[in-house]
């Protein structure tokens, strides 16, 4: 999932710094000469053009090669509407919240983009329950965090619409903002430090989900959490586990793949097949471990012992170390 700016106000605010909200406009620290009081005025014009003044005399050519922008992107892109102006019409909002249930970032999504791909922009509360603009600097939250505390297990899709859909069956259920390859490890500790003790990733059938899937997997492992890959069967090219619900199958049925898949111990992020992986034909290839493997493997007594016997030996020191992890439980 790409977030595509559909509102150049946002493109634009994220690219200035020092922003602050006054009504209807925005003041910012203009990038076109060393501006310590905010000089920059930022608003929307009627044809949803945005609108840049600096009050000390810098040119508009001066303020867009400063912050790194260009003309083109002062202006919005064709819209759902077809007529090119204004801010794109929103077709679903989906609230961030911190721990304590407080608004902190709002995702919005709009109509596809021309060449069919999804577009969203991303907002962040002013504190006085409305929403500015761009989201740079700001901590990412999982999705739902607040209503995470006192579950043990979360499922981890791709996805703000995926995550309602399982809410909806009475699973909970988080992601991130920004898509596949935007989750963190502060998202794994975040759930971690609420208790969930496991994580199930439901992967879209793309690569993207691919991605998404070793992300999750490497960082909630890092954060000592138990993680389930799974793929989720007849799913087509790009499916996720919305489609895979809208064609017919139940929670039941998604309960049981669960169940009947292992916990992933792999931590380069997602294995080949699991339990449920009955078509040859349709079986990845097996994920292999970094080579060579990430230097943080070797940390600890096995580690350091590994190393110094890697030289001479033919044995593969991964299956060395986790051999010896294995007879430690």
């Amino acid at each position: 999932m790409n977030v595509i700016p559909a509102d150049p106000i946002a493109h634009v605010l994220d690219k200035l710094h020092g922003v602050k909200a006054t009504g209807d406009h925005w003041q910012a620290r203009c990038p076109g000469h060393n501006d310590r009081t905010p000089s920059l005025t930022i608003s929307r014009g009627d044809d949803g053009r945005v609108l840049l003044h600096c009050f000390t005399g810098c040119d508009l050519d001066t303020i867009l090669a400063g912050a790194g922008l260009e003309t083109r992107d002062l202006f919005p892109p064709t819209n759902g509407n077809g007529n090119g102006h204004g801010p794109r019409r929103i077709v679903a909002t989906y609230d961030y919240t911190d721990e304590h249930g407080g608004p902190h970032i709002q995702v919005r999504r709009h109509p596809n983009g021309p060449d069919g791909k999804k577009v969203f922009s991303q907002w962040h509360a002013d504190g006085a329950g409305g929403w500015i603009p761009g989201v740079k600097g700001l901590r990412r939250v999982v999705y739902r965090l607040h209503k995470l505390t006192g579950h043990s297990v979360v499922y981890a899709p791709e996805g703000e619409k995926d995550a309602d859909r399982l809410w909806s069956l009475g699973l909970p259920a988080t992601t991130n903002s920004g898509g596949a390859e935007n989750w963190t490890e502060d998202h794994a500790n975040q759930l971690a430090a609420v208790g969930i003790r496991q994580v199930v990733v439901p992967l879209d059938n793309d690569d993207a989900g691919e991605r998404h899937g070793r992300d999750v997997a490497r960082t909630c492992q890092a954060a000592g959490l138990a993680v389930k890959i799974v793929r989720l069967p007849n799913l087509p090219p790009k499916g996720d586990v919305s489609d895979w619900l809208d064609a017919g199958h139940t929670k039941d049925e998604l309960l049981a793949i669960v169940d009947a898949t292992a916990a992933d111990t792999d931590t380069s992020g997602v294995r080949a097949a699991t339990t449920h992986d009955t078509d040859p034909e349709n079986a990845r290839p097996v994920a292999t471990w970094p080579d060579p493997p990430d230097p943080i493997v070797y940390r600890g007594v096995i580690g350091l012992h590994v190393q110094a016997v890697e030289p001479h030996t033919e044995a593969d020191p991964v299956a060395m170390l986790a051999h010896a992890d294995a007879a430690l439980l």
